[in-house]
């Protein structure tokens, strides 16, 4: 895959995973007190290389934990977002 690719990947993923953190709102700090949409961009990145490496739902599940935001929900949808191929362009 190519590096342009890669990057285009990574975004994809970085935007999930941001949108997911921002519907859950496990630290309080965006959907529920209105906050802009992108509050948790910066939370995303810090997770993203350690959820690239989670090879099960147990591991993302344990990843989250050690940012203080687990829940089953949480959890169900972080995987589904690292866990499905994405599209080669």
């Amino acid at each position: 895959m190519s590096h342009s690719a890669n990057t285009s990947q990574y975004r994809r993923r970085l935007q999930s995973l941001s949108d997911v953190l921002y519907r859950h709102d496990p630290y309080v700090m965006s959907s529920t007190v209105g906050a802009p949409e992108d509050e948790y961009v910066s939370v995303a990145e810090r997770l993203m290389l350690s959820l690239s490496k989670a090879t099960d739902r147990q591991a993302c599940a344990r990843i989250l934990e050690e940012y203080d935001m687990r829940t089953d929900a949480l959890v169900d949808e972080v995987w589904r977002v690292f866990s499905e191929r994405q599209p080669k362009e």
